[in-house]
C-alpha cells in the first residue's frame, strides 16, 4: 500500500513524473517509519538532521514516545508540506516536527531579496511559509497550544551535503516574519542518511526485518547509498601503480670529430601489486620511446 496513491500524489496520465517519484519516495518511506516502532528508524533518523551552526536533532532520542502520528500532505493556511509529525511523550507534551521531501527538484518559490523582504508582508520562500504554518500547526493536530513543548522544521533532500546557501536564505526569511525572541528549529537532512541508520539498527523484532529489507532495496535502487570504496575479492590492500624508468645515454659524432650523448628515456609497461607483492602487468599501451635526434630532425630518424 503506498499512501501517496490514496493523497492521488500519483497521475495516471504521467504529467508530473518528477514530482510522482518524490511523491512515491516520501510515501514510502514515512509509511515505513509509520508502520515500525518508533525507536527503531524514525526517531534515530530524523535525530540525524543538522542545523546551519552544525548542530544536530539529537535531543530527540531522549524523548520518551508515548503516540507517534504522522499526516501526509496536510493543507494547511500557507502550503501543504509532505509529512506532519507529532510525538507526545509520556509526560503529555507533544513536539510536532513538519518535514518537507525533495528528490530531484529545489524549492518550489524562492526567497525574497533584501529589498523585498523590507516591504514584503507575507514571506515567498517555500520552507519560510511552511514554518509559519508549524506555529500553528497545533490546531490542525487538535493539540493545545500549551502542551507543544517545541516545534521542528526538517529540510530532507537527496544533496550529500548541506545545502548552505538555501537553508540561510530560508532562515533569514522566516526570521523576518517570525516572531522576536523566538528560536527558530530549521533543520537539514539527507535521504543519503536512511541506509546507515537501518544498517545500525541493532533491536529489531521479526516482524520489522521484511519492512526495513525492503526499504534497503528501495534505497540501493534509487542510487541513495554512500559511497564505500571499491573491494577487491582476492585481496584486501589497495592496488599499488609502479612505473619503471631507464635512461640510456647514445654516444653520437655531432661536427669535425667533436662527440656528444643523446639521452633517450624507456617507460615500462605500468604494473600494479598487491599486499602478497606478487607483480601483474596491466595492459595499458605502452608509452612509445622518441630519441631527440628525431625531434630535432623533424621526425626524421638519421
Amino acid at each position: 500500500m503506498t499512501i501517496a496513491e490514496i493523497h492521488g500524489k500519483i497521475s495516471q496520465s504521467g504529467s508530473n513524473l518528477s514530482d510522482c517519484l518524490e511523491d512515491l519516495l516520501t510515501s514510502d518511506v514515512f509509511t515505513a517509519c509509520k508502520y515500525l516502532r518508533s525507536k527503531t528508524l524514525i526517531i534515530p533518523f530524523l535525530s540525524k538532521a543538522i542545523n546551519i551552526k552544525d548542530e544536530n536533532l539529537s535531543p530527540l532520542e531522549e524523548i520518551n514516545v508515548k503516540i507517534i502520528r504522522f499526516v501526509f500532505w496536510p493543507r494547511l493556511d500557507r502550503s501543504e508540506p509532505d509529512v506532519l509529525i507529532s510525538i507526545e511523550s509520556m509526560n503529555g507534551d507533544y513536539l510536532i516536527i513538519l518535514v518537507e521531501a525533495k528528490y530531484f527538484s529545489s524549492k518550489s518559490s524562492t526567497a525574497l531579496n533584501d529589498d523585498e523582504l523590507e516591504i514584503a508582508e507575507t514571506p515567498r520562500d517555500q520552507i519560510a511559509r511552511e514554518y509559519l504554518d508549524l506555529t500553528e500547526a497545533h490546531k490542525f493536530l487538535n493539540i493545545p497550544k500549551e502542551k507543544v513543548k517545541d516545534m521542528v522544521l526538517i529540510y530532507l533532500t537527496a544533496h550529500r551535503s548541506i545545502p548552505y546557501e538555501e537553508m540561510v536564505e530560508s532562515y533569514k526569511e522566516t526570521k523576518r516574519f517570525f516572531k522576536k525572541g523566538n528560536e527558530i528549529n530549521l533543520y537539514w537532512l539527507s535521504w543519503f542518511e536512511l541506509l546507515p541508520t537501518i544498517k545500525k539498527i541493532i533491536d529489531v523484532s521479526d516482524w520489522e526485518e521484511p519492512v526495513l529489507n525492503d526499504l534497503k532495496k528501495l534505497l540501493e535502487r534509487k542510487r541513495l547509498i554512500r559511497f564505500n570504496g571499491y573491494r577487491l575479492k582476492e585481496n584486501k590492500y589497495i592496488p599499488k601503480l609502479k612505473i619503471y624508468k631507464n635512461v640510456k645515454k647514445i654516444k653520437r659524432k655531432v661536427y669535425k670529430g667533436r662527440w656528444d650523448f643523446l639521452k633517450e628515456e624507456e617507460y615500462s609497461s605500468p604494473v600494479f601489486y598487491l599486499g602478497n607483492h606478487h607483480l601483474k602487468e596491466y595492459q595499458w599501451s605502452n608509452i612509445q620511446k622518441v630519441s631527440l635526434k628525431k625531434i630535432y630532425r623533424g621526425g626524421k630518424n638519421e
